[in-house]
């Protein structure tokens, strides 16, 4: 093996499987028998969702947070999980034959540590209803914080584009799915299957609107922009760089080999940058939190309006 690739800024992503070992090894226990329906139930749910899922990519809010939700609140959730995340990977692997042990390893040991802390959670917890949407809740968050450390040491940057392009199932998931699913406090199959229907629903429908938008659109949104709001919009070739936004001159770059619909997510992402300086200046991590919500849902109020943006004129 190349040593000096070991010695890069990737080999920070080997602290996720250590930590997931170590975690692991002292928590999973082992049933007396083997549920094989359940892992059957498992596996097929696996398959579905890498199959028919191309909105998110391998580490962002896996359904794995809702199944393996339900398995916390039984015994033996560890050991369960691996026959859900195992086969999840392969597939990946498969489709996609990215890096076993620079992709794969550091995102199966994010799922494991999320799903260690959150079954150490719901134990210490009254078991109450509350308490189930609360580990829920932690679920979420921790594969979240997880994943994007995780983006951080694979490319040495952050990415708004993973919490914009998952806004609205990220919000049905969490308004919607985990209120009825902390209702059981065990595992019940079709509570899991009919809600892993109505999210499977819910991202194809978002995956299809955003494939929609193509370079009309883009265009009629930036003479939209530069008519309305007096901002100059560029397309060139920026590199590793999505966008940059210069506020005194009123002009935005975008990076012309972005896809369309990321396109439009920078577009409106340098938009709120120079809005905001208008205003008082806030500290960059405020701002970049507050430009990542404006621009998720001013992006999808674009999205499910695509029709009116090739109207004559664009938007009125």
């Amino acid at each position: 093996m190349n040593k000096t690739k070991l010695l890069g800024p990737k080999s920070y992503l080997f602290i996720f499987p250590a930590i997931a070992l170590v975690i692991v090894s002292e928590s999973i226990t082992f049933p007396a028998k083997i549920n094989w329906l359940l892992v059957l139930f498992l596996l097929s749910i696996a398959i579905i969702e890498r199959i028919y899922m191309h909105l998110f990519n391998k580490i962002w809010l896996p359904y794995f947070i809702i199944v393996i939700g339900l398995i916390i609140f039984a015994k033996h959730s560890i050991l369960y999980s691996f026959f859900y995340l195992i086969p999840d990977a392969v597939i990946i692997w498969l489709k996609r034959r990215v890096s076993i042990w620079y992709d794969l390893l550091p995102s199966l040991s994010i799922s494991l540590i999320t799903i260690v802390l959150g079954n150490s959670f719901y134990n210490w917890t009254s078991h109450s209803y509350i308490s189930r949407l609360g580990t829920l809740f932690l679920l979420f968050v921790v594969n979240w914080v997880l994943a994007y450390f995780f983006s951080f040491f694979e490319s040495g940057k952050l990415t708004t584009s993973p919490v914009v392009s998952t806004f609205i199932p990220t919000w049905f998931e969490i308004g919607v799915i985990f209120p009825y699913m902390a209702v059981f406090n065990y595992f019940n199959y079709p509570v899991v299957m009919s809600s892993f229907l109505a999210y499977l629903i819910v991202v194809k429908v978002c995956h299809s609107r955003r494939m929609q938008v193509n370079e009309s659109h883009v265009k009629q949104l930036i003479s939209h922009i530069g008519t309305r709001l007096q901002l100059q919009v560029l397309l060139m070739d920026l590199g590793s760089v999505k966008g940059v936004y210069y506020p005194n001159k009123r002009i935005i770059v975008i990076d012309h080999k972005l896809d369309y619909p990321e396109q439009l997510d920078t577009l409106v992402h340098e938009w709120i940058h120079c809005e905001l300086r208008k205003y008082k200046k806030s500290p960059l991590f405020l701002e970049e939190i507050w430009v990542t919500i404006l621009e998720a849902v001013i992006s999808w109020y674009y999205v499910f309006n695509l029709k009116r943006i090739l109207t004559t004129g664009g938007y009125k």
